[in-house]
């Protein structure tokens, strides 16, 4: 995806993974840098909706994040033991 932005805009694209805490860590570190329209952080939106729910996360996502695009769509299945009492 980085290599196919680079084409699209002046700039090079630089790609820093910082994975761990569910996400939380690299969207902290993105929500912290200089707002000057060159950080872009790719995160899937259950992340931060799960935040937006949560009392001490620590950030505010409705104030401090802005979506710009939709990237991908997939879905999403919940399986369980057939043992359990589960109705749909």
């Amino acid at each position: 995806m980085a290599e196919g932005l680079h084409h699209k805009l002046s700039p090079p694209i630089v790609v820093e993974n910082k994975p761990g805490a569910n996400g939380i860590i690299d969207e902290r570190e993105a929500v912290k840098s200089e707002p000057n329209g060159y950080t872009l952080l790719l995160a899937p939106s259950a992340t931060l909706i799960n935040a937006a729910m949560e009392a001490n996360f620590p950030f505010e996502v409705m104030r401090d994040v802005v979506r710009i695009t939709k990237v991908a769509e997939y879905p999403t299945a919940m399986v369980v033991n057939k043992k359990m009492r589960v109705t749909a």
